[in-house]
């Protein structure tokens, strides 16, 4: 069995996906490289990916249309990378799902820590209160097998949603800070990056609420936190 993370790199620029395979292969991940939207495409589903770096200026489409159509289809973390320093392709590819984004050029050394970082938030939550199933109108919350179901029906969620949703879900009705889940969640050095928690959450209510704009199920107590609150 193969034990080594898998990370899928999405770049067409043949010097920095030698960079990229080099630098990670020596930290003993299994790398595989795309050079194109349609090659990764073949291969996903991948259930064995755990991380993508994802260029946004591809020969055959755009990475934010990617993440647009594909995100919801893998729950591998990504971590874009690009040229583009523009504030609102970096909004927009957080908001599209993309876990983090890194401006090229880039140091080696900052997005290998980005990559263990992301890595460690995908471990999953542990040494949290006994697991439970929480239920209100038609969604079930399976805290002991982290899924979601509506009407029997099993909803999606990225890697860093399930996970915030879990920490949330183990301490219902309670307040949990919003330093503690950026912490848990994206790791110490994501503390000051709330905007990150906001986009999450906003993302999570869409799916989970029955009315996003008046949610009664994930709630914010400005500036402190939220809390997972059972009508």
């Amino acid at each position: 069995m193969n034990l080594r993370p898998r990370i899928l790199v999405v770049e067409d620029d043949t010097h920095i996906a030698r960079l990229l395979q080099t630098a990670l292969g020596v930290e003993g991940y299994e790398v595989i490289l795309f050079g194109t939207l349609a090659a990764v495409n073949a291969a996903l589903p991948d259930p064995s990916a755990s991380l993508i770096l994802l260029d946004l200026g591809l020969p055959d489409g755009d990475g934010l249309d990617w993440l647009r159509r594909q995100r919801n289809g893998t729950s591998a973390g990504v971590i874009v990378l690009s040229a583009r320093g523009a504030e609102d392709d970096k909004v927009t590819a957080l908001d599209l799902g993309a876990d983090d984004y890194i401006g090229k050029p880039f140091g080696v050394n900052e997005l290998l820590a980005r990559v263990r970082a992301n890595l460690r938030r995908q471990g999953g939550v542990q040494n949290l209160a006994t697991a439970t199933t929480l239920a209100t109108g038609d969604l079930v919350i399976d805290v002991e097998h982290e899924a979601v179901y509506r009407a029997g029906e099993k909803i999606h969620l990225t890697a860093k949603e399930l996970k915030t949703l879990m920490i949330l879900a183990r301490a219902p009705g309670k307040l949990v800070k919003q330093r503690e889940l950026l912490q848990t969640v994206w790791g110490p050095e994501y503390l000051d990056d709330t905007h990150y928690l906001r986009i999450l959450m906003s993302k999570l209510r869409a799916k989970l609420e029955e009315n996003p704009s008046e949610p009664r199920l994930l709630l914010t107590e400005p500036g402190l936190g939220y809390r997972l609150q059972l009508p």
